[in-house]
C-alpha cells in the first residue's frame, strides 16, 4: 500500500492530496508524520507543505466542484476522523467527475460518509457556543476550558472574536493542549499547556457563585427532566459548566 505522510497540518494535508493527484496515484491513506508506524510491506511518499500546491487544489476545488465541498473538506479535517485523509481524496475525486452536483450523490458512501461527518462536527460547534464558560482572570483577561470531541477551535475562534472584540481572551482546548488566543486586535491558535493553576480574579468566585444561584433558581422542580437536559448538555460537558461546580 501506498501511505503519503505529512506534517498534521491543513495545508499540510492538502499539500499531499494535491501531490497524490499531480502523480496519478491512489494512496491507501494520508498519515501524520508523527504517527508513522513503518511497515515493510508499505510504501511511504513524504510529502513537505508547499503554499503552491495548497492555493492549486483549493482552486481547483472552487471552480470545479464548489465552495460548500472545500468547507466541508476543512470540517473533515477538523473531524479527526481516522482516515480522513484518504476520505478526502476519494470525495475529490469523485469531484473531478460530477462537479457541482457532488453533494447531492448521497447514494455514494463517500458524500454521505463526509455529510455525515461534517453534520456532527457543525452540531457539537453549536452546541459549544451555548456551553462555553468563561472566567475572569487577573489582568482582565476571560478564560474557558473545553474538552470537545472534534478539533472545533477555529471554528470556535472566528465566533467568540467576532461577539467579543474588546475583550482578552483564552480558549483552552485542554484534550488537545491548544488555545486561542485573542488581544483585541488578532488571534492566533497555539500549544498551550498550564503548569500551575490559573488565578482568577478577585469578583470571579461571585460571579460563578450567582450564576449558579441563578441557574438553581429558575428550575421548576415538579417539572425536572434530566434525561432531557442530558441531551441538551451531555455529562461530558458539566466538567466545565459553572452551574454543575460541586465546589460553589
Amino acid at each position: 500500500m501506498i501511505i503519503f505522510t505529512y506534517d498534521g497540518t491543513f495545508e499540510g494535508l492538502l499539500s499531499a492530496v494535491c501531490e497524490a493527484f499531480n502523480k496519478k496515484i491512489r494512496p491507501g491513506a494520508f498519515i501524520k508524520k508523527d504517527r508513522v508506524q513503518q511497515s515493510i510491506i508499505d510504501t511511504y511518499v513524504e510529502v513537505e507543505t508547499d503554499k503552491e500546491k495548497v492555493i492549486r487544489i483549493t482552486e481547483a476545488v472552487n471552480r470545479r466542484i464548489g465552495g460548500d465541498t472545500l468547507l466541508n473538506i476543512f470540517y473533515l479535517y477538523l473531524s479527526e476522523y481516522e482516515n480522513s485523509g484518504k476520505l478526502i481524496f476519494e470525495y475529490i475525486n469523485l469531484g473531478w467527475k460530477v462537479g457541482f452536483k457532488l453533494n447531492l450523490h448521497l447514494q455514494d458512501e463517500r458524500v454521505l460518509n463526509v455529510m455525515n461527518v461534517c453534520k456532527k462536527v457543525t452540531f457539537e460547534v453549536h452546541r459549544l457556543l451555548g456551553l462555553i464558560r468563561f472566567k475572569k482572570l487577573k489582568g482582565d483577561v476571560l478564560y474557558a476550558p473545553i474538552e470537545p470531541d472534534y478539533n472545533t477551535l477555529p471554528l470556535l475562534a472566528t465566533h467568540f472574536v467576532e461577539r467579543m472584540s474588546n475583550e482578552l481572551f483564552i480558549i483552552h482546548d485542554v484534550k488537545r493542549n491548544t488555545a486561542v488566543l485573542y488581544n483585541k486586535k488578532e488571534y492566533e491558535i497555539v500549544p498551550f499547556y498550564l503548569d500551575s493553576a490559573l488565578q482568577s480574579a478577585d469578583e470571579e468566585m461571585d460571579f460563578q457563585v450567582l450564576w449558579k444561584d441563578y441557574f438553581n433558581s429558575i428550575a421548576i422542580p415538579d417539572r425536572e427532566n434530566k434525561a432531557l437536559q442530558k441531551s441538551f448538555m451531555p455529562v461530558r460537558y458539566w466538567k466545565h459548566l459553572t452551574e454543575k461546580n460541586p465546589l460553589l
